[in-house]
């Protein structure tokens, strides 16, 4: 015979509050700016600038499986992969990852246009 509490909902919310006090109790990344581009030629730059050195496991990333953190800046850089489902896949697993703090966070989406600049006029 199966016990079963006798009120499931106060179940679920001890523990759903169990586990939210287990997340607190493992440090937290957060970052001042997360910068987002879409492919990785583009990300090199800001990589090698900001000194990202420090990479961590992204398994939920569509472009790339590596985050790159720099923890005096307080930097967090991302390649979402290009178009908009790699980059919503992307940027939800960040906000889904347990290890990051974003509600303080800043967001810098980069990007290139692919327009010569010789040709092309600002912002197209």
């Amino acid at each position: 015979r199966m016990l079963l509490p006798k009120y499931p909902n106060c179940a679920m919310l001890l523990l759903t509050w169990l586990l939210f006090l287990v997340g607190l109790s493992h440090a937290q990344l957060v970052p001042k700016v997360v910068v987002v581009t879409t492919f990785p030629p583009e990300f090199v730059r800001w990589k090698e600038r900001l000194q990202l050195k420090e990479e961590l496991q992204f398994p939920g990333g569509a472009g790339s499986k590596v985050l790159c953190w720099n923890s005096e800046l307080e930097v967090l850089g991302m390649v979402t992969g290009e178009t908009s489902k790699h980059a919503a896949q992307s940027v939800t697993a960040l906000g889904y990852d347990q290890r990051f703090d974003l509600r303080k966070s800043a967001w810098l989406l980069a990007g290139i246009a692919g327009v010569d600049p010789l040709v092309g006029t600002v912002g197209s």
